[in-house]
């Protein structure tokens, strides 16, 4: 999960991870069309962080939305409460869904 620095906007990816020790993880978020890659490079061009979270294990419907190409600016957590019949509440990349 990464967030829009500027709009606040939340998206959910299907990226690659590698464990580099026991307190960094790295992710693949190199194509250009990847909104994980849109929201780190504002990140860098501000020179700050970019906050981000990964979790594994989640239902089928987290990972094929994450997978597919939701529209950028588009809440992937609307597409999901959509298709599972029922409204889901989350709060952003620094808390938990």
């Amino acid at each position: 999960m990464t967030q829009d620095p500027e709009t606040g906007w939340t998206n959910l990816g299907t990226y690659r991870g590698m464990v580099m020790d026991e307190r960094s993880m790295g992710a693949n978020m190199m194509g250009k069309a990847k909104h994980g890659r849109l929201h780190m490079d504002k990140y860098l061009k501000s020179g700050t962080k970019m906050p981000a979270a990964a979790y594994c294990g989640c239902d089928m419907f987290h990972l094929v939305v994450g997978s597919t190409m939701v529209p950028a600016q588009q809440d992937e957590y609307g597409v999901i409460g959509a298709v599972m019949g029922s409204r889901l509440r989350y709060s952003p990349v620094t808390s938990r869904v």
